[in-house]
Formats: structure tokens, C-alpha cells, sequence
């Protein structure tokens, strides 16, 4: 009687080999290359990109169908929804009100609510320091219109308006002026905002951000006096803090891939005080 527990030679009992030898199953991986691809192209404003991705999509998958094979099959399905959910990301970013009075670089006046820690750029060769926060646009002003939405943007102020805006914690409600301008393609906003008149608060955090503020106030406090950058990364890797990380801490994380350890936003805060 043949034994069902044993093994057959040639073929692997442990789950992530292809093969017996131990070998890694790398099936997957040329999938979640395909699809990170292809949800890039899907976030191009151009038409070719997403077409040749389209065309691509409807190859492997008539090849799948010849074939006869679940790979080709799968590889055609991540392709497909990749496109389409990129080109979903971009259509939510560039057909709204926002990106509209960017294309024209209108003046408005916007309510918003404040998505990130401000971050201090200092100055670089003719460029002069600003700062920078990222926040929810609720609603906008321009063109003799006004409209209501939900637009992820980019906002940097300059001069001396900068002291105003140093403090300002996450989840705080502010209307201002600004000019909009376009966002680079393919980014995750709708818009750069740059703050040109008076900023006033509407409305403060809600109860459980000014916690989470508090506690994260404490952390600062306790590695006030650590070099700099652990006075940095301490908050940052912790709480998500990033306020105190200069340019060159943040590319170090770009360059190595690890901006996820820092993933607890003010967004992510948010859900957790709230």
C-alpha cells in the first residue's frame, strides 16, 4: 500500500520551494513586479504609457488562453486592474477644481486641514529657506466660483510667514490664500499650494490628535539633547514624527527604501486618537 505521508522524489514537501533542493519559489515575484509597473504607468498623465500597457495586457492574456496556463492568466488580471487602478489615482487628482485653477496657477482662498508635520528646507544656493506641510483642501475659492472637495496637496510657505505655521499641529483646520500651482507628474497630490496672505485657524485638532500631539511632544522633550539625528529618528520611528528629520534623513530613507518605518503619519495618528 502506497503511503500517503511520503515523499516523492523530485517534488518539494515544504511550502515556498519550486523544487527539493530548498530553492526559494519566486512564482510570484514577476507578478508584483508587473503589477507595481504597471500601476505606474496607469498614474502617467500621457496616453501612450497606459495604452502600451493595455496592449501588453490583452497579449498575455490571449496568450493565456491559448495556453491554457494560470500564470499567464494572473499576470494578465494584475496588469489589467494595475492600469486601472493607477489611472483611477490620476483621473481623482487631475480632473478636480484644484488642479483645474493649478493648471491656470490662480490665486484662491481654501479651507483645509493639515495632513503632516511641518518640515523647516533650509536654504540652498539661491533658494531661500521655506517650509513645507501636506493637507486635505475642504474647500476652494477661485474664479468667481466655489466648490467643495477633498484634494490632497502640497503646501510651502516662505518670509515670515514661516513662524506661523512652525507649530501647527496635525488635524488643525486653517483657511488661507494661495497660488496654486501643478503638482509633478505622477505624484500622490492634486496641487502645490504657496501660502501668499494671512493664515487663520478655524479650528483646533480633535481630542484624540491633541493626545496623540501631547505624547509626541514628550518623546521630543526626552531626546531634546541627543545628537542630531537620533533626536531625529527617535520620534520618527516611534510615533512617526518626521518633523525634526532634515532633507539628507529623508533621502537616506528614499535611497534604502525604508520611509516605512516612519509610516505612522499624522494620518495614521489620526485613526489611532481618534
Amino acid at each position: 500500500m502506497t503511503n500517503p505521508s511520503a515523499t516523492v522524489p523530485g517534488r518539494s514537501t515544504r511550502p515556498g520551494d519550486i523544487a527539493g533542493d530548498g530553492s526559494p519559489d519566486l512564482r510570484l515575484v514577476p507578478l508584483a513586479i508587473a503589477g507595481w509597473g504597471a500601476t505606474w504607468l496607469g498614474t502617467w498623465s500621457a496616453s501612450g504609457p497606459m495604452a502600451l500597457g493595455g496592449v501588453a495586457a490583452v497579449i498575455v492574456g490571449t496568450a493565456a488562453v491559448i495556453r491554457k496556463s494560470w500564470w499567464l492568466a494572473a499576470l494578465s488580471l494584475v496588469l489589467s486592474f494595475g492600469i486601472a487602478v493607477g489611472a483611477a489615482h490620476h483621473h481623482r487628482l487631475a480632473s478636480g477644481p484644484v488642479s483645474e485653477l493649478a493648471a491656470e496657477e490662480a490665486v484662491v482662498a481654501v479651507d483645509l486641514v493639515v495632513r503632516s508635520d511641518p518640515r523647516i528646507h533650509p536654504a540652498a544656493g539661491s533658494r531661500t529657506a521655506y517650509l513645507s506641510v501636506r493637507g486635505n483642501v475642504l474647500t476652494v475659492e477661485g474664479r468667481g466660483r466655489s466648490w467643495r472637495v477633498r484634494s490632497p496637496v502640497l503646501l510651502t510657505v516662505t518670509g515670515t510667514q514661516v513662524a506661523d505655521w512652525v507649530g501647527v499641529a496635525v488635524g488643525t483646520r486653517l483657511s488661507t490664500q494661495a497660488r496654486l500651482q501643478t503638482a509633478t507628474a505622477g505624484s500622490d497630490i492634486a496641487a502645490v499650494l504657496r501660502v501668499r496672505g494671512p493664515t487663520r485657524v478655524t479650528s483646533a485638532p480633535s481630542a484624540g490628535l491633541r493626545l496623540v500631539e501631547r505624547v509626541r511632544r514628550g518623546l521630543r522633550e526626552s531626546v531634546r539633547d541627543r545628537r542630531p539625528e537620533p533626536r531625529a529618528l527617535v520620534p520618527a520611528l516611534v510615533l512617526g514624527d518626521t518633523s525634526a528629520m532634515t532633507p539628507q534623513i529623508v533621502d537616506d530613507f528614499q535611497v534604502t527604501g525604508l520611509t516605512h518605518l516612519t509610516a505612522v503619519s499624522g494620518v495614521n495618528s489620526e485613526h489611532g486618537g481618534g
